[in-house]
């Protein structure tokens, strides 16, 4: 409930940061694909080689850390500024809901389903979560621009 209650609080402190629109791209050479991968890569065994020498009790906590989030928005931020990092943020409680949706679900169904079939049927119910989702923005997306 407090994660639920969490999703919905930053949801809504979040709806009056502005969406940004990326009109200038940067060119996807091997180069910049090297550096982000290399970034990536480095945060992650950083943040992992940190749980193996804090020992198992701050591991765990280091374990939820946005591991895969934290690399996204530095290149992010390094590639098309500031803006296009608080869009980002601005939707991210969205997808917690998704990965809450996905966890609970595993929860009830790998006992009764097992682990490939209560995979993929937890999966399916976040992409219905995520699908209602797209439907709902695109809804009041619809109604605004007709009000």
């Amino acid at each position: 409930m407090i994660t639920l209650a969490s999703i919905c609080l930053f949801a809504f402190l979040f709806r009056h940061i502005d969406d940004t629109r990326v009109d200038t791209k940067v060119a996807l050479t091997f180069r910049v694909s090297l550096l982000r991968a290399l970034a990536a890569a480095s945060i992650v065994l950083l943040i992992t080689g940190i749980a193996k020498t804090v020992g198992t009790g701050w591991a765990g906590v280091l374990s939820s850390f946005p591991i895969t989030l934290f690399p996204f928005l530095i290149i992010i931020h390094l590639s098309y500024g500031a803006a296009s990092v608080h869009s980002v943020i601005k939707h991210y409680p969205y997808g917690l809901g998704a990965l809450m949706i996905y966890t609970l679900s595993v929860s009830f169904v790998y006992p009764v389903l097992g682990l490939w079939l209560g995979t993929l049927l937890s999966f399916l119910f976040a992409t219905v979560y995520l699908l209602l989702l797209l439907m709902l923005q695109l809804a009041g997306d619809c109604f605004r621009k007709l009000g």
